[in-house]
């Protein structure tokens, strides 16, 4: 029987048989390449389609936009044993007094 093209190998294909170049997005099939099949380090910043921007002010967030820390919130413990959080943010420290009251004052 006659064929068109190539004829077909008893042996596997390997890499060395597929020209460089060759393969492109729309030959692979949806699904198959897995974060398994990705290097380390192989996919960059440049590559991300994330929105926002990128900077030492902002982190990626899981839904692909940067963002900045809206405030940071550590947990203490106040003189009359009951435990607090408290929030930085905007140049401000809240702190609560030893007689349990709340106050803020000014960082830099």
């Amino acid at each position: 029987m006659p064929y068109l093209g190539r004829t077909p190998s008893a042996v596997p294909v390997d890499a060395s048989d597929i020209p460089d170049n060759s393969i492109t997005a729309a030959k692979i099939v949806d699904g198959v390449i897995t974060i398994d099949d990705i290097g380390a380090d192989a996919v960059g910043l440049s590559e991300l389609s994330a929105t926002g921007t990128a900077s030492s002010t902002t982190y990626l967030r899981g839904d692909n936009s940067w963002a900045t820390i809206a405030a940071t919130t550590f947990p203490f413990y106040k003189t009359d044993g009951t435990s607090d959080t408290i929030a930085i943010t905007s140049g401000t420290f809240p702190f609560f007094k030893a007689d349990g009251s709340a106050d803020n004052i000014g960082v830099s």
